[in-house]
């Protein structure tokens, strides 16, 4: 009888895998666009290594067990089993160099959730309140933009995360932000983007309420890439004259170039050449050609945690040149 028990808890456990499977609370797909069934406005999203688990499993199983013991699968509603982890309003203090003045500021901050996070959050304060981009470290190729209209407003909001070809981030996960109207800012369990090479995943949701009479519409849409490229290893600067003559050639070691570079004043431009380890150990070249229009050199250095950030070098050139690529 104790065997039948467990047997019958299996076939449970295996039945809840599958419904959750077909109600997207584990999905491996793209995109998911929504009407928001509240006022709580997506306000963007955090990229974890590892899922949320904020998923009540033993409500949802407790309330739907009879639909599925008896094979009834067509279960399509999880809101009201979903946990959200708040965030915290902290103090922010930002250094002016142009005025020489500190700025103080607030912003939303999840101190016990480790991830990669994008959003645009509203900060009420006594006096007034504000919007405010938060873009945490690992994220690259940042894009954002507000559309106002008449009856409403929609944001954007786009981010690349690369991450090192054959690391442990084959896999990661995307868990949308919301901020009340009331202002407080919650985290949502989101579902995972998995396999080899790029992957895009699209979050949108549209709040309709009814202000003054007339009816006000939000749209969030934020837009994750999940690049995997191979590990960087150096970074060659080769400074070639007007005549496509080498002038002077300086390597680097990946993570290692300078905040600024100053090219020879007889530069007309710089061969960029770049080294990675492909998957089969073999080295590849990537080159590319800057010139004095050009502001930074982009590399790419390898973080702990398996992620490739972007650096930049800012150049300064010392001369003006014609020669166009």
């Amino acid at each position: 009888m104790k065997n039948k028990h467990i047997a019958i808890l299996g076939c449970c456990i295996l039945a809840i895998s599958f419904v959750l499977g077909i109600t997207n609370t584990i999905d491996l797909g793209s995109s998911a666009t929504a009407q928001a069934k509240t006022d709580d406005r997506l306000i963007g999203i955090m990229i974890t290594k590892e899922s949320l688990q904020l998923f009540d499993f033993e409500s949802y199983f407790n309330d739907h067990a009879k639909d599925i013991i008896k094979g009834d699968n067509v279960i399509s509603e999880t809101d009201g089993y979903t946990n959200r982890i708040y965030a915290e309003l902290v103090d922010k203090s930002t250094f002016d160099e142009a005025t020489g003045q500190t700025i103080h500021t607030k912003e939303y901050v999840f101190p016990d959730t480790d991830g990669w996070y994008l959003y645009c959050a509203t900060v009420y304060d006594a006096q007034n309140s504000y919007v405010t981009n938060i873009e945490g470290d690992g994220l690259c190729d940042i894009k954002s933009s507000n559309h106002y209209k008449d009856n409403g407003e929609e944001r954007t909001m786009e981010a690349t995360l690369y991450t090192v070809r054959g690391s442990d981030l084959y896999t990661v996960y995307v868990n949308p932000i919301y901020q009340t109207p009331t202002g407080e800012v919650y985290i949502t369990e989101g579902t995972g983007i998995g396999g080899a090479g790029g992957l895009t995943k699209t979050i949108t949701e549209t709040v309709t309420i009814e202000k003054d009479g007339e009816e006000e519409s939000y749209t969030g849409t934020f837009i994750i890439h999940r690049e995997e490229i191979a590990p960087p290893q150096s970074v060659t600067l080769t400074q070639m004259d007007k005549n496509n003559t080498p002038l002077l050639t300086e390597s680097f070691a990946a993570g290692t170039l300078p905040e600024t570079f100053e090219p020879d004043a007889d530069t007309a431009y710089i061969l960029v050449t770049q080294q990675s380890i492909d998957e089969n150990g073999n080295i590849t070249e990537h080159r590319s050609l800057l010139q004095p229009s050009d502001e930074n050199i982009e590399s790419f250095v390898v973080t702990e945690n398996g992620v490739c950030e972007k650096q930049y070098t800012a150049l300064h050139w010392t001369t003006e040149s014609e020669f166009a690529v």
